[in-house]
């Protein structure tokens, strides 16, 4: 059974805005931009609080249409493992990649990434359904996501799964047919036009394709 190994890494292109900012002379009177209701007798001090689930629930892909059985070996030995099928390529996943983009593979090692590509085999709306967890999620939504430094380069990292229960490990897609994208076109959402199964095993940044 053929096998890639693929770091789950997005590539992050870091830019500053350098557009000139309009000046105001003076100061800025911050009665005209906030306000006391009348009602309140004494100002309180703004306060947010954030309640986040920290279970290891968390650890499960955030996006999970169809639940499935799948052996990845194609024997008894490894036994049927709860999986996720059902990608709706007209549907716009939340995630680290452009889910209008296409995407290539930078082999490096245990570096390896994904970058931006005209002309890429990997459709960025797929990589977000198979990619992503549930923390994932939350910590886009509130830092932006798990940033790494490597060589002087920003990247940004998928979370590890623990494998309890097959939670956040496995999809299974069949890429033998091109489908409709988000942008109009028939495409197909791999570069292995066939059926196939990724598995992120407990513990590692990586995934593996079975075919």
């Amino acid at each position: 059974m053929r096998q890639l190994k693929v770091i789950v890494l997005c590539k992050l292109c870091l830019s500053i805005c350098l557009y000139p900012i309009s000046t105001f002379a003076g100061m800025i009177d911050c009665s005209k931009y906030t306000a006391i209701p009348p009602f309140l007798s004494n100002e309180v001090t703004p306060s947010t609080t954030i309640i986040l689930d920290n279970s290891g629930s968390m650890f499960e892909h955030a996006y999970q249409e169809r639940h499935v059985y799948w052996n990845y070996d194609d024997t008894n030995s490894s036994g049927d493992r709860r999986a996720y099928a059902g990608y709706n390529s007209t549907y716009e996943y939340y995630g680290y990649f452009d889910p209008y983009s296409n995407y290539d593979y930078h082999e490096d090692g245990k570096n390896g990434y994904f970058y931006k590509s005209t002309t890429g085999q990997w459709n960025g709306n797929f990589l977000n359904w198979i990619t992503m967890h549930r923390i994932d999620i939350a910590r886009k939504v509130l830092t932006g996501g798990k940033y790494e430094v490597i060589n002087g380069e920003y990247f940004l990292r998928i979370e590890l799964t623990d494998g309890y229960d097959s939670r956040g490990q496995y999809h299974v897609y069949n890429d033998t047919e091109a489908h409709t994208g988000l942008n109009g076109n028939a495409t197909y959402m791999t570069p292995f036009r066939t059926s196939i199964g990724i598995a992120q095993w407990a513990g590692q940044y990586f995934f593996e394709i079975y075919k």
